[in-house]
């Protein structure tokens, strides 16, 4: 069953978002990762319980297809309901036995969805030295994260760019830093609302000045005839009046 609704290169993506159902029933979903993730190393052949705990700083962004496998049986705290898998294991079917329990996916649905490489590069690798890179080591055993792998973020997006490569950016598609800034420091909000104020100020001010430099001369006018009419009354009232006789 192909995706209704496959990642494409310049489109803005909130984090968690669906993109279809696969042919096993099971709805795919994209989760972006750009900051840094806690992992849990295992040695080859070594029990989960053995897992080393510690922080990986990412050095890109990731896409992680996660598929919402169920509980099988009684319910169990190690195991994760949104389960990542990289890229191989979508593109190609998943067998259960001879039986076919989910069809492959294209290649170009998966496109852009973090394969092995990817997974070893990021550290979640259940046999680290074997190197299966086919689990989040978050999902298993009683992994501490397993909430940040199983929810999505909220306000978190991210674009496809003209590279392939995942990347995060805002609601607009403005590119942003894993740290929450903007690339482009003019593209964030908070700047572009203060530079309107200092525009807006300015408007206002130049307003003003156009207003007297327009009605200027009127206002000279109508002050400078008042000014005469004022004078010529006071004139006019003082020659007016009766003068002593003899004087």
């Amino acid at each position: 069953m192909p995706l209704t609704n496959p990642l494409v290169k310049g489109v803005v993506y909130p984090d968690g978002y669906v993109m279809g159902t696969g042919s096993d029933g099971r709805q795919i979903r994209a989760r972006f990762f750009d900051k840094t993730l806690i992992v849990f190393n295992i040695a080859t052949g070594a029990a989960e319980s053995t897992a080393v705990k510690s922080v990986t700083t990412l050095s890109r962004g990731y896409v992680i297809a996660q598929t919402f496998r169920g509980l099988e049986g009684a319910p169990s705290l190690n195991r994760s309901n949104w389960a990542p898998h990289p890229k191989e294991w979508y593109i190609a079917d998943e067998l259960n036995g001879a039986v076919v329990d989910r069809l492959a996916l294209t290649a170009s649905e998966a496109q852009y969805f973090a394969d092995n490489a990817d997974f070893k590069a990021i550290g979640w690798t259940k046999d680290g030295a074997a190197g299966t890179a086919n689990q989040d080591p978050r999902h298993f055993w009683d992994s501490e994260s397993k909430k940040e792998g199983e929810v999505p973020v909220a306000n978190l997006f991210f674009k496809i760019g003209d590279d392939g490569k995942p990347v995060r950016c805002d609601k607009d598609g403005k590119l942003m830093k894993n740290d929450g800034t903007y690339v482009n420091s003019a593209d964030d909000p908070k700047v572009a609302a203060a530079a309107a104020t200092e525009d807006d100020k300015a408007a206002e001010a130049t307003g003003v000045m156009g207003t007297v430099k327009k009605y200027g001369k009127t206002l000279l006018w109508i002050c400078g005839g008042a000014l005469v009419v004022g004078v010529g009354a006071w004139a006019f009232k003082a020659f007016s009046k009766p003068r002593p006789k003899g004087k």
